[in-house]
């Protein structure tokens, strides 16, 4: 069985990590290299993103459950032990009926080494 990938949506809030767990997700473009994220109006990040135009995307493994845990580094939070953290600033934003669409340019980068990670769960079970 293959899980699909999850990704938490990290912003500021006075110095506290608020996340959305997400899937939905992707890279836009490689110059600049940026991605998108997608937030329901009604999340309690969404205005926290209107006003301070970032965040990080941190990717898990299927092993992390649980409650995060963050690092912070350059002003930004990041989570511990997860596949890659990509911290964006926001662009672009598109509004739709019950989401925002924030586009994102790639401004810092970490990534677990590859001994440390698990990304696919391949127990046939």
């Amino acid at each position: 069985m293959i899980e699909s990938i999850v990704g938490l949506a990290i912003v500021d809030d006075g110095g506290q990590p608020r996340y959305l767990r997400t899937s939905t997700f992707s890279e836009t473009a490689h110059h600049p290299t940026s991605l998108w994220l997608s937030v329901a109006k009604s999340e309690a990040i969404h205005p926290i993103l209107l006003r301070d135009r970032r965040f990080s995307l941190a990717i898990l493994h299927t092993g992390q459950t649980g409650q995060p845990q963050f690092y912070r580094q350059h002003d930004r939070h990041y989570v511990h032990g997860a596949l890659s953290s990509t911290a964006c600033q926001v662009i672009q934003e598109i509004e739709l009926d019950t989401h925002t669409i924030f586009i994102g340019e790639m401004i810092e980068g970490h990534v677990t080494p590859s001994k440390q990670r698990n990304l696919l769960n391949t127990d046939p079970q």
